[in-house]
């Protein structure tokens, strides 16, 4: 760990905690955003269990889904702000903390209200930190090397749903008590990343005292905060958060549903499998594609994701695992990098200090989509059948990435004087 870079911050009468480096701590928020998405995702693999256990029906289970995106977009709307102003430090450690309790909570559950409680915990956790840890990631990128934020930004959440979908899955194949194991591990490792955290360097924040408590009352108004110098490439990203956001929720929500009763896939491993590919396939999409413009992985990623999305839904009508398998992938690509140039492009806009705000709003859009949708989904697949609704979905997706796409082909140029100033600005601040 690196002793404290501004050693006259700090009160004389008191020693400084060591706090990390800045690559460390770079990498230390780029495994947080990975480690809170996979606990998100592995969940997913359990539900047709925990069905089968309880009794629970499809549109209870999707319920479950949905209440987590909901409570995020609360705790977004809320807080989302909040490290602007009291700092990153904070906020992610009490988000850590939150998460922490949620996965106890999954631990100890034996019924659907104690997961709804689980994931609402979870919900509130995640919103803390994913616009927190974001905006923490593009203060901590490497200088000389601005885009580098944006760039885990876009792939971490991916490759994270796909490690989590994945893991759980394999632990449900192999094991006769699947989420002891799978929120126990999980609960081991945000403990770890939880003491981690403590020596996180500050690059964030107001001043001190009644200055800092009265801007942070302010910020704690429910809210979206769009800088001006960002809203007009927000707008015209928000076609592809939506449409790639929507698709990652049915695969997360329904995905493995769709494997056991459409596909007649019957191992838990190779349901995971299929939605594991969905994400892995976009996290690395977004790597590959981090020396592309950004308008140009926004364009292709819609394509990719409005062709693979075709393709799925050919294979669920005609029941052909490989064409869904291979759909699944495509779309997945797509979706990680439309997802990605979209980011970067927004990202690129915003000055240090409104980091926190717009990456909030970013993901309040992308999470409405994931939740909303899919719920819709869920209730309506235990009226009209499983497969229809699914194709419908798909079939909505196709339309809303082929807009994105069209409204990407046309959005502003990226500002690359604005990356570059954003983006090493900010030194990294000790308390």
């Amino acid at each position: 760990m690196d002793s404290p870079s501004h050693p006259s911050r700090t009160r004389p009468h008191r020693r400084a905690w060591p706090r990390w480096g800045r690559r460390p701590a770079f990498a230390l928020v780029g495994g947080l955003v990975v480690l809170f998405l996979a606990a998100s995702a592995a969940p997913s693999p359990l539900y047709p269990l925990w069905a089968s256990q309880w009794g629970a029906s499809q549109g209870a289970l999707t319920a479950v889904f949905a209440v987590y995106a909901l409570a995020l977009l609360a705790a977004l709307l809320v807080f989302g702000r909040a490290s602007d102003v009291v700092g990153r430090r904070p906020v992610l450690l009490v988000a850590t903390a939150l998460e922490l309790v949620s996965l106890l909570v999954f631990l100890a559950a034996s019924d659907v209200p104690l997961l709804l409680l689980a994931r609402a915990v979870q919900g509130v956790a995640t919103g803390l930190a994913v616009g927190t840890a974001g905006a923490a990631l593009l203060d901590l990128a490497p200088p000389g090397r601005p885009a580098r934020g944006a760039l885990v930004n876009s792939a971490a959440p991916t490759f994270g749903l796909g490690l989590g979908a994945l893991g759980s899955g394999t632990v449900v194949e192999l094991s006769a008590g699947p989420a002891r194991i799978v929120f126990g591990a999980l609960a081991a490792l945000v403990a770890l990343a939880l003491v981690a955290l403590v020596a996180l360097p500050e690059t964030s924040g107001t001043g001190p005292g009644p200055q800092r408590r009265a801007a942070l009352l302010r910020s704690l108004r429910p809210s979206a905060a769009v800088p001006v110098a960002s809203r007009r490439r927000f707008t015209s990203a928000v076609p592809v958060f939506v449409a790639t956001w929507a698709l990652g929720a049915l695969q997360l929500s329904l995905g493995p549903s769709v494997a056991r009763e459409v596909l007649r896939v019957e191992h838990p491993l190779a349901g995971a499998a299929l939605v594991a590919s969905f994400s892995v396939a976009g996290g690395t999409a977004a790597l590959l594609g981090a020396r592309a413009g950004s308008r140009a992985l926004e364009l292709g990623g819609a394509l990719a994701l409005a062709a693979g999305s075709l393709v799925s839904a050919a294979g669920l009508v005609t029941a052909s695992l490989p064409a869904y398998a291979a759909g699944t992938a495509v779309a997945g690509a797509g979706f990680g990098a439309a997802f990605a140039g979209a980011l970067r492009a927004v990202a690129a806009t915003a000055a240090a200090d409104r980091r926190g705000g717009l990456l909030t709003s970013v993901y309040v859009v992308s999470y409405l989509a994931f939740s909303l949708p899919a719920l819709a989904a869920g209730e309506l697949s235990g009226r009209l059948g499983l497969l229809p609704v699914v194709v419908a979905y798909t079939a909505a997706v196709v339309v809303l990435a082929a807009v994105a796409a069209v409204v990407a082909g046309r959005a502003p140029a990226p500002a690359r004087a604005a990356v570059s100033t954003s983006a090493t600005c900010s030194p990294v601040q000790t308390p």
